[in-house]
């Protein structure tokens, strides 16, 4: 039977059994261990009640940078710019009023546009990242279980902009789907310059996202009760609408905001799917601040956008709330076979105790 020696460490104190290696020696891991804990010793450090505040410290800089951001956009667009003298007029809320006024409705078709191509995307990622998730938890294979994992993570490992023009290549002129449709149905699509274009492109990435945020949750599902209610005679739907997707819910929300989010804040894919003709809001406030100069106007469009943003993510989190069940109420029918059982009970009891007196009288008399 192998013994493990306790050794010391570097410090020259008693050690804990350090695995050894071929040689006989403690493995390389442990030692280097070791060294750092003896250097710590050497060096007095000692952990404080300050230690904690300080481990924190750049998460709360961070912090501080945005909100600072943030705060003075939302400062910036509620001042007018003078184009003119090209310098911050006074407090106004007349780039609001440009945005949203019927002279110009472009802007406004813009975010529009935003809103509606991310709520497809988010939607179709969603319908498909479920069965997907589902079939990759439930391999048997450890191996294909990888592989399939390494697959969803392929679109993650290149640019962004890098995906967009692959998808160019592929829509365009004389990409692959053209050529296709041509040789089926004789005439080449222009999809580029399309939303269709860019709901491909986006794609890419949000249905491999969605599927990595639902794999934890799904892993949650015991297999035992989808084989329960499959014996019970429950079919794969009934399955599917009672066990799997109640329970996988909180994790389908997470996906659904993550992809939302991201879909309203993306910026290369449209740019090169789009051809300039189909701009994402990102793309706007872009062309305002850069193009235009206007910083003034570009700041309350992203105002705008972050309002939007965060009144649909908490819709979307609203919606895929856990509801707690409510106990129900006892059905008439079975307060009153209860009150009738109680009564028969009742009833029975007291002609068996009145036989059990009339008979011991009886008996004594006998």
């Amino acid at each position: 039977m192998a013994q493990v020696v306790l050794g010391n460490d570097v410090a020259g104190r008693p050690g804990r059994a350090d695995p050894p290696d071929q040689s006989g020696r403690p493995a390389m891991g442990w030692r280097a261990v070791d060294g750092l804990v003896a250097l710590r010793r050497r060096l007095h450090v000692r952990r404080t009640a300050a230690v904690p505040y300080l481990q924190v410290a750049p998460a709360v800089l961070l912090g501080a940078v945005l909100a600072y951001g943030l705060g003075y956009m939302v400062y910036v667009s509620f001042h007018a710019y003078d184009s003119f003298l090209a310098e911050q007029g006074p407090f106004s809320t007349s780039e609001y009023a440009r945005l949203f006024s019927s002279a110009n409705t472009s802007y406004l078709q813009t975010l529009v546009r935003t809103l509606v191509v991310s709520v497809i995307v988010t939607a179709v990622s969603a319908l498909l990242a479920v069965p997907t998730a589902h079939v990759i938890v439930r391999m048997r294979s450890r191996f294909l279980r990888s592989l399939a994992i390494f697959l969803l993570l392929v679109p993650f490992l290149m640019g962004e902009s890098i995906r967009a023009f692959a998808w160019l290549l592929i829509l365009g002129t004389n990409g692959a789907v053209p050529w296709i449709v041509h040789g089926v149905s004789g005439h080449s699509p222009s999809l580029l310059g399309s939303t269709w274009s860019i709901t491909l492109g986006l794609l890419q990435t949000e249905v491999p996202l969605a599927v990595l945020v639902l794999i934890p949750g799904m892993r949650k599902i015991p297999p035992d009760l989808e084989l329960a209610a499959q014996t019970l005679g429950a079919r794969p739907p009934a399955v599917w609408r009672r066990i799997i997707l109640p329970l996988v819910r909180p994790s389908l929300g997470a996906a659904c905001v993550l992809v939302f989010a991201l879909c309203m804040t993306e910026f290369a894919v449209p740019s090169a799917l789009g051809l300039g003709a189909t701009p994402f809001v990102a793309n706007s406030v872009q062309s305002i601040f850069f193009s235009e100069g206007n910083i003034y106007f570009g700041a309350a469009f992203s105002v705008v956008l972050i309002l939007v943003v965060v009144a649909a993510v908490g819709l979307i989190l609203l919606g895929f709330r856990t509801r707690r069940p409510r106990p129900r109420p006892p059905k008439r029918a079975a307060a009153t076979a209860t009150a009738t059982t109680a009564v028969t009970a009742a009833t029975t009891t007291t002609a068996v105790t009145a036989t059990a007196a009339a008979v011991g009288p009886a008996e004594g008399t006998a």
